[in-house]
């Protein structure tokens, strides 16, 4: 399962991914009503994924974050390998240290498949094509 910090961090990446065209910058608080996060945990996960390069920010008046041309066209996969880390991809389904083919726990197989579309799902979908179904109304961030 994603994290909380990290489904807040994709509807921030894909709420800024949909702003794109207007080039405006936008604060943790415009963020934070756009996708109905926490002010506080959304301001340090931003800061994550400006450290990770997912998004960009800049300072000053006419500062905030955004995203640029290039950073749209990464899969979602970015934004939870950098608030999350690989462990939903390669951890047991039942929490063992030492689940392996070689040693399976009784989940093995059957969660290291569904573990595998989840990661196929991630990486094959881009930011830009997710959030052009929030653009022409067809899919929802609230």
């Amino acid at each position: 399962m994603l994290s909380i910090t990290c489904k807040t961090g994709i509807r921030a990446v894909l709420f800024l991914a949909t702003r794109l065209k207007t080039g405006d910058k936008y604060s943790i608080q415009e963020i934070a009503s756009g996708v109905e996060g926490n002010e506080h945990t959304l301001g340090k996960l931003l800061q994550m994924l400006v450290k990770k390069g997912v998004i960009s920010s800049s300072k000053g008046p006419s500062g905030g974050f955004f995203m640029t041309p290039d950073q749209v066209k990464a899969p979602v996969l970015q934004v939870v390998l950098a608030l999350d880390g690989d462990e939903l991809f390669t951890a047991c389904g039942l929490g063992l240290p030492h689940c392996s083919a070689a040693k399976p726990c009784p989940l093995h197989y059957a969660y290291a498949k569904v573990r595998d579309q989840l990661e196929h799902i991630f990486r094959t979908n881009s930011i830009e094509a997710i959030s052009k179904d929030i653009s022409k109304g067809a899919a929802f961030l609230s």
